[in-house]
């Protein structure tokens, strides 16, 4: 019978980012004929050589490990949804108001006479833009440093979540190897 072990043993296999062979479950060995081509030309198996058992792997422990990623992904993926949704919103906030202040500005100029007041409006306007793009970037950088804060705080939640079994498990094997001294 295949010896099967828990998502907790999988998850410490992964942490350490190998796939220890005592994490293998070991199957009947395959019988020689379907297993390999004899290498002689007789079509003989070899008498000395040892049957091995072909080991695989407990792939439900590896989809449970892999459904805990896949679930960590989609939620920082929607909270990445959000969060550029809210800097789309900002930008075409930002820009609509930009546009709003170069219709005035064109208004203003067309009813303007003098060329030093022109000159004037167009100094202004260029003053007023550039703080509010520098604002406005500001403003996006912030958003910005946010979003990537979150996406990071939901994947490193998912993967202690994912490691808590492991980690107790650990200190389990940990507590009941050391050795009980009484005074």
């Amino acid at each position: 019978m295949a010896r099967t072990t828990s998502p907790a043993a999988h998850t410490e296999a992964f942490k350490s980012g190998v796939i220890r062979t005592d994490m293998l479950k070991a199957s009947q060995a395959v019988p020689r004929s379907t297993a390999e081509t004899p290498s002689s030309s007789t079509d003989q198996p070899d008498a000395a050589a040892p049957s091995a058992a072909v080991p695989t792997i407990d792939y439900a422990a590896i989809a449970t490990l892999s459904g805990n990623a896949v679930h960590a992904f989609l939620e920082t993926g929607n909270t990445m949804m959000k969060a550029m949704a809210e800097m789309n919103e900002e930008v075409a906030s930002f820009a609509n108001s930009r546009w709003r202040e170069h219709v005035e500005r064109s208004e203003a100029l067309m009813k303007c006479s003098d060329p030093a007041a022109a000159f004037g409006l167009h100094v202004d306007f260029a003053q007023k833009a550039t703080q509010q793009y520098l604002e406005e970037a500001s403003r996006l950088m912030a958003l910005a440093t946010q979003l990537s804060g979150k996406c990071w705080e939901q994947l490193q939640s998912s993967a202690r979540d994912a490691m808590a079994p492991a980690a107790a498990a650990d200190k389990n094997e940990a507590t009941a190897e050391t050795p009980q001294t009484t005074h």
